[in-house]
């Protein structure tokens, strides 16, 4: 289902589209699309985590949940904004894009929390990829609510 759409994120932003849920207090890579454009690529691993408190994906997540007093300012910023934007955080020269991703919740109460973004090296075009982040993350919350 989310695959055509990470392709077409990948496509618009020149970067490499992932998918990433929350498992514990770690972000998992769980889909990834690579563009067909440029030289160099960063290849991002399905299966790949990292803190949740770190990089775009988790702070995106982080932003989707209500406020808290334990709130860092890039979560406070993120949920005010609708996307988070890192540079660094997870490997050096690497900026990625974030947009939380919320589940409706089932029968017993139980959702999933994700998120989905880009990757690249240095040179992203972050204001492009915000709005294709954000785009990409309502057209996956639309496809869950059916």
């Amino acid at each position: 289902m989310t695959q055509p759409l990470l392709r077409d994120l990948a496509q618009q932003t020149s970067a490499t589209a992932f998918l990433s849920t929350l498992e514990g207090d770690e972000c998992v890579v769980i889909a990834v699309a690579e563009p067909d454009s440029g030289i160099l690529r960063v290849g991002y691993r399905v299966g790949t985590r990292h803190p949740v408190s770190k990089g775009a994906a988790g702070i995106a997540i982080l932003a989707g949940r209500p406020a808290s007093e334990s709130d860092t300012d890039a979560i406070r910023r993120a949920r005010e904004d609708g996307f988070s934007i890192t540079a660094g955080e997870l490997e050096h020269g690497a900026v990625g894009v974030a947009a939380g991703v919320r589940s409706p919740v089932d029968h017993e109460g139980m959702g999933f929390e994700a998120s989905v973004g880009v990757v690249a090296i240095e040179g992203l075009d972050t204001d492009t990829a915000a709005t294709a982040v954000v785009a990409t993350a309502a057209r996956i919350n639309s496809l869950l609510d059916t």
